[in-house]
């Protein structure tokens, strides 16, 4: 998207940038998910800062910088029926373990039916993370898992069959109720699905 070809086909000033999740650090960190996407994208097109809504993860108090991002969201998605946002696209990778975002199997924060952003400690990782709840996932109009690399083949596999879907494998519950959720995967990563006969 930011390569000549694309950038000057698209309406950056319409455009507004939200993050799925992000990692308690500064914007400028090499961790934070900000700075990726600056140095991929953001920096490279004209699209205004003002359109830019990043998660303050620098912040000491990462609940008070979910409560934050939330009213930042309901801002600017107004008054919304059902009381959710209601993104044009989300795009989400997915972990080997399932977990996209920064929501992770086990994680209490699979279970919230209010909050729009949560401030999860993951424990495996012995770190806090600032998230988008599955409902405000659920409530958008389309959303896009990209995934790549052998080591994705059997999470890959457990995600897209048609077993009931686990209510601990985060992936699996993003299930947007009136919109799409499409799957692009490298060829390693889609490995281990079986081709229709």
């Amino acid at each position: 998207m930011a390569s000549a070809a694309f950038a000057e086909k698209i309406s950056w000033k319409s455009v507004h940038l939200f993050w799925g999740d992000e990692r308690a650090v500064p914007p400028d960190h090499p961790d934070s998910n900000y700075h990726l996407a600056n140095e991929a994208l953001i920096s490279h097109v004209p699209i205004s800062p003002q359109n830019v809504h990043r998660m303050p993860g620098e912040r000491s108090d990462l609940q008070a910088a979910a409560d934050e991002y939330e009213k930042t969201l309901r801002d600017f998605f107004g008054p919304s029926d059902p009381g959710w946002p209601s993104f044009d696209l989300v795009l989400l990778g997915i972990g080997s373990d399932g977990h996209t975002a920064s929501l992770f199997p086990g994680s209490p924060v699979l279970k919230e039916t209010v909050r729009w952003v949560a401030a999860p400690y993951v424990e495996k990782l012995k770190a806090a993370r600032l998230t988008l709840t599955l409902p405000g996932l659920n409530h958008a109009r389309r959303v896009i898992f990209l995934a790549a690399g052998r080591e994705k083949a059997s999470i890959m596999r457990e995600v897209l069959s048609d077993d009931p879907p686990s209510t601990n494998l985060p992936a699996r519950m993003v299930q947007p109720r009136k919109g799409a959720c499409l799957f692009f995967l490298d060829q390693d990563a889609a490995s281990l699905i079986e081709k229709d006969s």
